[in-house]
C-alpha cells in the first residue's frame, strides 16, 4: 500500500467490481433482512447525531423503507 489516503489507490468500480458477484448471489431474502437489519442499527445513531438535519435526511430515507 502507498502513503496515500485510504480510497485513492483504487477506484471505487474496481473495488466493487471484485465482490460484485457474491453480493448477487446473496438470496433476496437475505439481502432484504440485511438492510432491515443495518437499518435498525442505523437509525439509533443517525437520530442521535443529528448533524445540522443531514442526519435527519438519512433517517427519514431509512424510514421511508422500513
Amino acid at each position: 500500500m502507498d502513503d496515500k489516503p485510504l480510497g485513492t489507490f483504487m477506484p471505487g468500480d474496481v473495488a466493487a467490481k471484485q465482490f460484485e458477484r457474491e453480493i448477487d448471489a446473496v438470496p433476496a431474502g437475505y439481502a432484504k433482512g440485511i438492510g432491515d437489519a443495518a437499518c435498525r442499527k442505523a437509525l439509533p445513531l443517525l437520530t442521535a447525531f443529528r448533524a445540522g438535519g443531514t442526519a435527519r435526511i438519512v433517517a427519514d430515507a431509512l424510514t421511508a423503507r422500513a
